[in-house]
């Protein structure tokens, strides 16, 4: 089954993902990775009219070193982390 149709948006700043958001409130829906979201969407189990991709802000995907660990945040792949021997899990999330 294919999805309904959707509107995707790709920002490439923090500013912009808040004021998409803010723009289409109710009706957009943040990409990560996709790994959950697009076959929920293929299924139309879940349904998006304005899709935003997460993956261009840069700010969204930084691993940095902290005093007491690693913060890994929410968009970082796992490539990143196993690159810097974390492996998929571990770190502050945020």
């Amino acid at each position: 089954m294919k999805s309904a149709p959707f509107n995707y948006h790709a920002p490439t700043t923090v500013e912009g993902v808040v004021a998409l958001l803010g723009e289409h409130a109710g009706r957009a829906m943040p990409l990560a990775g996709g790994q959950t979201l697009m076959p929920l969407l293929a299924s139309r189990t879940v349904r998006a009219r304005e899709l935003i991709d997460l993956n261009r802000v840069p700010e969204l995907s930084q691993v940095t070193r902290t005093g007491s660990g690693w913060r890994i945040r929410r968009c970082t792949c796992a490539r990143e982390r196993c690159r810097r021997g974390l492996g998929v899990g571990g770190g502050s999330n945020q």
